[in-house]
């Protein structure tokens, strides 16, 4: 895969984990069930998917969907860390 020996690629997947560890106590606060939320985290991870690809030149479409794949998973990841590091602040706050 190309986007693999991309100089931006590990400076890209941090940058979205960690947009999405402070982006998901904003949104979820602990709280998965509301339909609207899922929407604007689906548009926030398709923003960073642009971002990603618009530095790199894609030859097929196989590449295309492994990236997308990994950028989603990345943000995924950060956001729960996010509400895992909120929910862990929150709990050690009421001890």
């Amino acid at each position: 895969m190309e986007i693999l020996t991309s100089p931006i690629l590990w400076q890209g997947m941090g940058f979205t984990v960690a947009s999405g560890i402070f982006i998901s106590p904003i949104f979820y606060n602990g709280d998965y069930s509301k339909p609207i939320r899922a929407l604007i985290v689906l548009g926030i991870c398709s923003f960073f998917t642009i971002l990603i690809m618009s530095a790199s030149n894609f030859s097929n479409t196989k590449e295309l969907i492994g990236i997308t794949t990994i950028i989603n998973a990345c943000f995924v990841i950060g956001l729960y860390l996010g509400v895992w590091v909120y929910n862990t602040k929150i709990r050690k706050d009421h001890c």
